[in-house]
């Protein structure tokens, strides 16, 4: 019985200590505000290159390069920060869960994994 209590004790200090998101700074529109590439997605192991450019400024609105292969950017778009989340309209319809941000580095979660660097892809 000693043995179940401390696996059980330890599986919960376990699950305790493990965060569900890793969120080195807050989400909000000075951390978004500026340019940023949206290098890659990912499913599982299966990555696919994205390497567009999003600018994103106060007052909830953010313009996107249309492809990779071309340098035109479409306006108009708009962003809303959540607790744990953010809303891209209309490029995405639902709530994007932030999977891990840290200063120069984003991850959000909608069925794939988004990867955001700081700055405009080359």
């Amino acid at each position: 019985m000693k043995q179940i209590r401390r696996f059980v004790f330890a599986v919960i200090l376990t699950a305790a200590s493990v965060p569900s998101t890793v969120m080195a700074v807050e989400i909000s529109e000075g951390y978004l505000e500026g340019a940023w590439c949206f290098t890659h997605t990912m499913s599982g192991k299966e990555k696919s290159e994205e390497m567009r450019s999003y600018i994103f400024e106060k007052g909830g609105k953010y313009s996107h390069q249309t492809s990779r292969t071309s340098s035109r950017m479409k306006e108009g778009f708009s962003y809303q920060i959540l607790p744990g989340k953010l809303k891209l309209k209309p490029e995405f319809p639902g709530e994007l869960n932030v999977k891990s941000a840290s200063e120069d580095h984003l991850v959000l979660n909608y069925f794939v994994d988004f990867y955001f660097t700081r700055g405009a892809c080359r």
